[in-house]
């Protein structure tokens, strides 16, 4: 376990020691152009990087031990079975925090072993499995349900893994139903889960392009929120994302710019993707000069080639958005290629983009070939994403999907066959 410990701890050290030595040798190697005196900079930057590893290390162990250390304690002097499977549960939640899921999924099982009839355990354990990508929870979600058949929560969270597949989205919807069903039967159960229940509802309806059962289920999703808790919350953001897009995919431009404005003026964290996503409701409703402005402010705001190559798409500079595109897709390659990691996950979501964008541009300029290429490159990233059986995607490429099918359709005049 004390090797786990300074694994894990030394790649949080790493994380946070490499970037500034990487930006002092920057600043460094400008200032002094000798060769032997970068050589000494490079050699005192090692240095300092190793020690600064140690000291960030012994900092985060002795937080870990801090926490851990007390419920150790309890353990050796606990009497009853069930005393001890609390402070099971409660020492497998610390290791749980500091992503140690082997420790956390051994308390589990022991506090499960001595008290095999407490279904908040199965629960637990399911998130763990679940997070470390093992089919096992579901049998531990299953029990929990069984032990606990009245609980709306158990249900919504058995429909939110089954919610990562599209090929268990009818498990899904079946069980949000009935979570709704069990939360509406228990007015003393959380709203907040009641409020989850209907936007993981309205989320799959989205993707099925119900829309309008989607829009009733996540205004009701949002309305629950609002009485029960700050109405800009991270978790009530989400809600109004997935009703600007929804009203924005049902062609209901105007309300789906009331809500990107609210996403605007709330949410600065990603507020350039949602001056982005307003700028192109806005092109839809015909007002050219808002979108402008629109695209002008993301640009300002955030540095991204996805987003500059997509102003200049907007605009009508297809050139000038192929030039970005084109050079991402060589910076992301060469980068991979370089490191010769397996990284590539980390850059799906970006050849995502890039390559609907570029098929896009492609289809302006009449190079159906070339944008016939692009979509399904695209469509192949999207597919790996789907195949890790995670919802890494953002329920707006859901659009960009369903758009890249259909444009291979309109080009080849077949429809696209998936993998999955």
């Amino acid at each position: 376990m004390e090797n786990l410990h300074t694994s894990i701890l030394t790649i949080k050290a790493l994380k946070i020691v490499i970037p500034i030595a990487i930006v002092l040798a920057v600043f460094l190697i400008k200032l002094y152009a000798s060769i032997l005196t970068i050589f000494v900079l490079i050699v005192i930057l090692l240095a300092v990087c190793y020690v600064c590893c140690i000291l960030i290390n012994r900092t985060l162990a002795k937080q870990i031990e801090k926490k851990i250390n007390p419920l150790t304690k309890q353990l050796r002097s606990a009497v009853s079975d069930e005393e001890k499977a609390e402070l099971y549960f409660q020492r497998s939640d610390t290791y749980y925090s500091f992503n140690m899921y082997p420790q956390a999924l051994e308390d589990l099982s022991s506090a499960i072993a001595l008290c095999p009839r407490n279904d908040r355990y199965y629960c637990a354990r399911a998130k763990i499995y679940y997070d470390c990508g093992d089919d096992w929870w579901l049998d531990d979600i299953n029990t929990a349900i069984s032990l606990s058949p009245e609980s709306g929560t158990y249900y919504g969270l058995r429909a939110y893994f089954s919610a990562c597949n599209p090929q268990t989205f009818d498990k899904a919807l079946q069980d949000y139903g009935k979570a709704i069903e069990l939360f509406k039967n228990n007015p003393e159960d959380s709203g907040a889960d009641m409020a989850a229940s209907y936007y993981g509802r309205a989320s799959i309806y989205f993707y099925l392009k119900l829309y309008d059962d989607a829009l009733q289920d996540v205004t009701k999703a949002i309305e629950i929120k609002q009485n029960t808790g700050n109405d800009t919350d991270t978790e009530n953001i989400i809600f109004y994302v997935l009703r600007a897009r929804t009203c924005y995919a049902a062609g209901d431009y105007g309300a789906s710019i009331e809500d990107y404005t609210f996403l605007v003026n709330n949410d600065n964290t990603f507020k350039d993707k949602w001056l982005l996503e307003r700028a192109e409701a806005y092109t839809k409703y015909g007002d050219e000069t808002k979108a402008r402005s629109d695209f002008k402010q993301a640009v300002n705001l955030h540095n991204n080639d996805e987003i500059q190559a997509q102003v200049y798409f907007q605009t009508g500079e297809y050139k000038k958005a192929l030039k970005i595109l084109n050079s991402a897709e060589n910076t992301i390659k060469e980068y991979i290629k370089k490191y010769r990691q397996n990284v590539s996950n980390d850059f799906d979501s970006h050849f995502v983009e890039i390559y609907f964008l570029r098929g896009e541009v492609y289809q302006e300029l009449k190079e159906h070939d070339k944008a016939l290429e692009d979509y399904k490159r695209s469509i192949e990233y999207y597919e790996k994403i789907f195949a890790r059986n995670k919802s890494e995607l953002d329920i707006y490429d859901q659009i960009r999907y369903n758009n890249c099918l259909n444009r291979i359709t309109e080009i080849t005049g077949r429809k696209h066959k998936l993998n999955n």
